[in-house]
């Protein structure tokens, strides 16, 4: 297990960590399309309401339909600016949270791994000696481990991870199998 996530009301871990991953990149896409909707939809309304003014300026007649017009624009701006208040904070959490997570994929930790390996890391510095972690397998190998072998698949889910979830390859694996060819056995 790695950690329980309320968005999702469930316990993210070795069968979960690539749709859980695939959720956090889809609705980062989902948020930054619309902040960048509200964003686009807030410069096209700043420049509606120059001609509307330009064109108030030239109109001799101030009638009810025009001031109608403003409370409308007047409340579809404010609307707009609390959208895009909500959504930029909510845009820039999601972003941290997927740039940790895409870190955690690339080292191949997980959340508890990683305060883990904190402890052993400053462990090791302390008897002058470097830390390692035993499940980095290199950028290709994370990424194969975590998202398959087959990159194609990698932004479909429903595609579990290889394994069992309770043994998994370790880097020292790797350097046996090569001091075990270097030796011919």
């Amino acid at each position: 297990m790695d950690h329980h996530c309320p968005w999702i009301n469930n316990c993210v871990g070795h069968g979960n960590y690539k749709t859980f991953l695939l959720f956090l990149i889809y609705v980062n896409a989902a948020v930054v399309h619309a902040l960048g909707l509200f964003v686009a939809h807030a410069a096209h309304m700043i420049g509606l309401n120059s001609d509307h003014r330009r064109h108030a300026a030239r109109s001799s007649s101030t009638g009810s339909l025009l001031h109608s017009a403003a409370k409308t624009r007047v409340f579809w701006a404010v609307l707009q600016a609390v959208c895009t208040a909500m959504t930029f904070p909510l845009c820039i959490a999601l972003l941290m949270l997927l740039g940790w997570n895409a870190y955690l994929l690339l080292t191949n930790r997980t959340t508890i791994e990683y305060y883990e390996g904190v402890t052993a890391e400053f462990k090791a510095m302390r008897r002058g000696e470097r830390y390692e972690h035993p499940y980095d397998l290199g950028l290709c190998g994370n990424l194969h481990s975590i998202l398959g072998p087959h990159p194609e698949r990698w932004l479909f889910p429903g595609l579990a991870a290889a394994g069992d979830g309770l043994a998994y390859v370790t880097a020292w694996d790797h350097v046996k199998d090569d001091v075990d060819s270097l030796l011919g056995l």
